[in-house]
C-alpha cells in the first residue's frame, strides 16, 4: 500500500506544480501586454467621417436637376417620383402661402370670397396641374395609378388609355379656362360671360371630336355632357332602359344645342319660340316611350313629385307614396277649385271647408310620409302647397274676401328655384322635356 501512495503523491505534486506554472505564464504574459500597451503607443484609428448627406447633395430647387440626380445615384423610379413630387410639394405650398398665406383657422372673419380670392385659387390649381404634368413628363403615367385610369373610364367610357389621357388632359385645362371665366365674373354671369362658357364648351367638345371615333364620341357624350348629365338626374325615379334613355338624350340635346345659353330668357318673340319647341319636343319624347310610359314620366320630371320621392327613400317608405302624396296635393288644387267657382258659399262656410281641407291635408300627409318625413316635406319646396294652405287658412276670417281664390292661387304658383332641406335645389319652371299637365 506504501509503495501505491508514494507515486501516486509524486503524480499529484506534479499535477499541482504544472497548473502553478500554466498560471504564473499566463500572469507574466498579461504583465507584458500591459507594459507594452504602456510603453508602445497603438496607432490613432481613422478620423471618424461625418455621414454623407446624400440627401442635400440630391435635392435642390430644378425638379428635372432632381430627378436626374436621383437617377444618377441608383434610385429605384417609384423612390424618385416620390421624392421629386415632395419637392414640388414644397414648391406648392411655399407659392400658396405667397399667395394666401399661411391661413389661421381661428379667424373665421377674415374669411372672404372675393374675385382676387378666386382669382388666387385658379393660379395655384393651374400651378397644381402644371407640376402634375411635370412628374408625367419626368417619370410617364405613375404605373401604380391603376384608381387614376379607373376613374377616367368611368367618366369618359371604354376608350384606349392612350385616349383617355389625352382627354383628361383636354378636359382640365377647358375647365381651367372655364373657372377663369367664372373666377372673373366674381360668382355673377353676365350675358357675355355665358356666351363665352357656351363657346368654351363648343371649342372642347370640336377637340374631343378630334381624338375620338363617331362611335367613341357618341359614348362620351352620353357619359360627360351636361345633357346627359341633366338628363340622368331626372330619370333617377323613372329608371330607363337604354333605349330609351338613348332616345331621350337625342331628343334633348337637339333642343339644348337649338337654346344653349338662353336659360328662358330673352324677348317675347324667343319665349313663344322655346314655347313651341317645348311643345314639339314634348310630342316627340310621347312617340318615343308610348302613352303609358310617357305618363310614368311626365309624373316623374315634376319636381314635387321628385322631392317626395327622395323623402320616401330616405326614410324607407314605399315608392308609390310618391305617388299618393302628388295625387293628394292634386285633389286639393280641385276642391280649391270647386270652392272658388262655388258662388253659393257664404265666406263664413268657405272658411271652414278650407280650414278643414287643411286639417285632412296635413293628417294625411302625415299617415304618408310619418311625422319626421310630413315635417321634411313641409319644408321643401314640394310642400309649398300645403305651407300656402296652412298660411290662408290661418287668417283672420274677414281679412280675404274671397279665401278659395287665394288659396288656389297660392297652392298652385310655381315657386321660385328653392333650395329644398334636403340641399337639392328643385327648377321653378318645366325644363326641356318637361310636360305641365
Amino acid at each position: 500500500m506504501k509503495r501505491l501512495l508514494v507515486p501516486l503523491l509524486a503524480l499529484s505534486l506534479l499535477a499541482n506544480a504544472g497548473l502553478v506554472a500554466t498560471q504564473v505564464l499566463r500572469r507574466e504574459r498579461a504583465d507584458v501586454r500591459t507594459t507594452v500597451a504602456q510603453t508602445v503607443p497603438a496607432p490613432n484609428p481613422p478620423p471618424a467621417e461625418p455621414p454623407a448627406k446624400l440627401w442635400d447633395q440630391l435635392q435642390g430647387d430644378d425638379a428635372r436637376a432632381v430627378a436626374a440626380r436621383l437617377r444618377a445615384a441608383g434610385a429605384p423610379e417609384r423612390a424618385a417620383r416620390l421624392l421629386v413630387a415632395d419637392v414640388l410639394r414644397e414648391r406648392y405650398l411655399a407659392r400658396q402661402r405667397e399667395l394666401i398665406g399661411t391661413g389661421d383657422p381661428a379667424a373665421f372673419w377674415r374669411e372672404s370670397a372675393s374675385a382676387a380670392d378666386r382669382e388666387k385659387q385658379v393660379v395655384l390649381r393651374r400651378l397644381a396641374r402644371e407640376h402634375e404634368d411635370l412628374l408625367t413628363e419626368l417619370f410617364g403615367v405613375d404605373p401604380a395609378t391603376e384608381e387614376a385610369r379607373e376613374r377616367r373610364r368611368r367618366l369618359y367610357g371604354p376608350l384606349p388609355d392612350a385616349k383617355l389621357e389625352r382627354i383628361d388632359r383636354l378636359m382640365a385645362d377647358y375647365g381651367e379656362m372655364a373657372d377663369g371665366i367664372r373666377a372673373q365674373a366674381g360668382g355673377t354671369l353676365l350675358a357675355t360671360d355665358r356666351e363665352l362658357l357656351v363657346l368654351l364648351e363648343q371649342e372642347r367638345r370640336k377637340d374631343v371630336a378630334a381624338i375620338l371615333t363617331p362611335a367613341e364620341l357618341d359614348i362620351f357624350d352620353l357619359r360627360t355632357s351636361a345633357t346627359a348629365r341633366t338628363l340622368r338626374a331626372r330619370l333617377a325615379n323613372f329608371a330607363p332602359s337604354e333605349q330609351e334613355f338613348r332616345a331621350l338624350f337625342a331628343l334633348l340635346r337637339d333642343f339644348d344645342e337649338r337654346f344653349a345659353g338662353s336659360n328662358g330668357a330673352g324677348d317675347e318673340a324667343s319665349q313663344r319660340e322655346r314655347a313651341a319647341a317645348e311643345a314639339e319636343l314634348n310630342g316627340r319624347i310621347k312617340a318615343a316611350l308610348g302613352d303609358t310610359r310617357f305618363e310614368e314620366y311626365r309624373r316623374q320630371q315634376d319636381p314635387g313629385y321628385r322631392v317626395v320621392a327622395r323623402i320616401a327613400e330616405r326614410f324607407g317608405l314605399p315608392a308609390r307614396r310618391a305617388d299618393e302624396v302628388v295625387g293628394l296635393a292634386q285633389s286639393v288644387q280641385a276642391r280649391l277649385r270647386t270652392l272658388r267657382d262655388d258662388n253659393r258659399r257664404t265666406p263664413e262656410a268657405v272658411r271652414g271647408e278650407l280650414e278643414a281641407l287643411t286639417r285632412e291635408s296635413g293628417e294625411r300627409i302625415v299617415a304618408l310620409l310619418g311625422s319626421d318625413g310630413a315635417e321634411l316635406y313641409r319644408r321643401t319646396s314640394g310642400g309649398a302647397w300645403l305651407r300656402a294652405l296652412e298660411r290662408v287658412a290661418a287668417e283672420p276670417a274677414g281679412q280675404s274676401p274671397d279665401s278659395a281664390a287665394k288659396a288656389e292661387a297660392t297652392a298652385t304658383a310655381a315657386p321660385a328655384a328653392v333650395t329644398d332641406s334636403a340641399g337639392t335645389a328643385s327648377p321653378p319652371a318645366a325644363r326641356p322635356g318637361t310636360p305641365n299637365g
